[in-house]
């Protein structure tokens, strides 16, 4: 079992659940994480860091792929691997969410 701690987990459950990731552009997680009731957006800054953080350790982990955007040399577009594998295993991910303290298991 790999144990890591990811910044906003629980955005980012919410988002696996909820959406299908597929050539999504950073900005596309900030536009949901940002709207999100649960987050004090008193530090903006912040938040940001916090999302690329998660989104870099998703993706060292095998849970997002990053590839160049063909359009626009300086971004990055992700894709979930195993989005549907991910989907299963999202109550599973919650539980060990909850009894770890911000710790993403699978």
């Amino acid at each position: 079992m790999m144990k890591f701690n990811i910044p906003l987990a629980d955005q980012f459950l919410e988002i696996i659940k909820n959406y299908e990731i597929e050539d999504w552009e950073a900005k596309c997680f900030w536009e949901i994480i940002r709207q999100s009731d649960q987050l004090d957006s008193s530090n903006v800054k912040s938040l940001r860091e916090d999302m690329y953080a998660a989104i870099k350790l998703l993706s060292k982990n095998d849970y997002l792929v990053a590839q160049r955007s063909l359009f626009k040399k300086k971004s990055y577009l992700y894709r979930a691997l195993l989005h549907k594998d991910l989907k299963c295993k999202v109550p599973l991910i919650e539980l060990n969410l909850r009894r770890n303290l911000g710790k993403w298991s699978t």
